[in-house]
Order: structure tokens, then sequence, then C-alpha cells
């Protein structure tokens, strides 16, 4: 989606999704980018002037690289890109770091200090190397502390949210990968707290939640977003990051229900039909 100045589109767009034939998470330069280490898999389409282009696709696993592009050579322009999956994605900007990257073994021991997240993953981890929700609100904590130099509180609720939002097997755990894609999302999530959070006093006015969605590419209609107001803001009309959390993990989860459920269902677009049993089955 490009990110117009008023209601204009000034470009012609498009974007190509390559598979990248020697993985890694280097930036694309030089022989990277040639012919030879990348597989062109699909097309977004043709160039058009169109503010937003989208485009469903089935891949096989593997790691891929979605390139968006305007039509005119040197013609650059900010854009947003969104992505959904039926099954769990690990998804970032390519590094413009091009030092060494050290590849965590989980069933090796390491030395304190020498991998951070993951001495706090089996700090707090199970027997079964795993965490619960229980466990997963002292990891977070943890985390906050040594990332972010202050200690930032999940309450339960909040930790079964984001739980269940990334626990896509339905075991009520999450293993060291989960964890790590979970860890990344609490600190988008925090992020555009923050930065809506002018006046620092740990909570949001309830009429920014609209840009806040925004912002994390999940927009949302003005019925549904009455109601989180009612629930979540209180009398006061305001939304702390714990409830944050629980909204936008709640509202990624039932979407995702939804999808999975209108194409088992065949349904027609924006609809999707669920047994008695079956809404049961997904509290």
């Amino acid at each position: 989606m490009e990110k117009q100045k008023g209601n204009a589109t000034h470009l012609a767009i498009e974007f190509n999704v390559y598979q990248l034939k020697y993985p890694d998470s280097k930036p694309l330069k030089g022989d990277r980018a040639a012919r030879s280490a990348l597989r062109l898999r699909d097309k977004g389409g043709s160039y058009v002037y169109y503010r937003e282009v989208t485009r469903r696709m089935e891949l096989p696993p593997g790691v891929y690289v979605i390139i968006p592009a305007t039509f005119e050579a040197f013609k650059e322009g900010e854009f947003l890109l969104r992505i959904f999956a039926k099954k769990a994605v690990d998804s970032g900007v390519l590094d413009e770091d091009e030092s060494p990257t050290l590849t965590e073994d989980p069933l090796s021991p390491t030395r304190p200090g020498e991998n951070t997240f993951t001495d706090a993953f089996f700090k707090h981890a199970g027997k079964d190397r795993k965490l619960d929700a229980r466990e997963l609100k002292a990891f977070l904590l943890d985390m906050s502390m040594i990332e972010f130099k202050e200690k930032t509180h999940f309450n339960t609720e909040s930790c079964r949210s984001l739980l269940t939002m990334i626990d896509n097997n339905r075991s009520g755990m999450l293993d060291l990968d989960e964890t790590r894609m979970l860890w990344k999302d609490v600190k988008t999530y925090r992020d555009i707290f923050i930065r809506f959070d002018k006046d620092r006093s740990g909570t949001v006015d309830t009429f920014e939640l609209n840009s806040m969605f925004g912002a994390l590419g999940f927009p949302v209609n003005r019925a549904v977003l009455t109601s989180i107001v009612r629930r979540y803001g209180g009398r006061d009309s305001k939304i702390s990051l714990q409830d944050f959390v629980i909204v936008i993990s709640k509202l990624i989860l039932m979407y995702n229900i939804f999808l999975e459920q209108q194409k088992a269902t065949r349904g027609k677009e924006g609809i999707a039909t669920f047994t008695r049993n079956e809404v049961c089955r997904r509290l």
C-alpha cells in the first residue's frame, strides 16, 4: 500500500515474490541479488496506479523475499507491506548489518550471558522446554528488564491472550521458536503504544485506538472499535498497555479463526459458518 500525500496516487506499483535458493538474513546486494540466488515464485500483477495492490498465493514452506517495485526506475515512495498467513511464519526486514549471525542450538548448553534470549527462555521453561501462561509472564518480565531496562508487567490474562495468538497447535504451551515470534510481536505492540502515549501516563485515549490499529496494519471498523472502547475503556476512556495487548491478540486470533473456517466451509467473501461445538472449541 502506497503512503499517499493527500488522495493522489503518483506511482505505478506492484510486487514480486522470490524464493531464496541459499537462505540467510543478509541484504540482497551484489551477487546475492543475481538471478542465480533468487527464484521468482509469483508476481503481484501488472504495474497499476492504485494505492493498494493485493494478491493471494499458495507457497510451499521455504524462505521468501517480497520486493515492492515502481514502474519507473529510481522512483521511490513510502509504503506499507502487510502479510496475512494461514500458517505460523516469521518475517522481518533483511538486516542491513552484514555481520555474521549466530545460530542458536536450544539443546546445547550456553554460558551465562552468551545468548540472552535463550538463557531467559530456559530459565523459565519447564522440563518439557516450553512455557505456559504463568511461565511466560515471568519470562516477559525478565526480557523487559534486559531489553527495555525497565519492568514491563503483563498480567496472566495478557499472557494467555498472547499465548493463544501464537499457539497454532492449541497445546497451551510455547516452544523456543514460538516464543521468539511472540517477543517480536510484544516489542512491536509496546513501540506503538509508547508512540501514542505522549504524556507517558501508561494509558492512551480510546479515540487514538483506530490510529494505533492502523499503524499495526490492522484497521477495524467503527462498530468493532465502539465495542472495544466500551469493554476496555472504563469510565475514563483510557486503555493500558496490558489491555491493548489483550485486544490486538484477540482480534488477530479471531481474524485467523474466521479465515480458517471460511476456507473450510467454502463460505463467500466475509462469511464463515460455525457450529456451536466449533465456537466452544475455540474459547
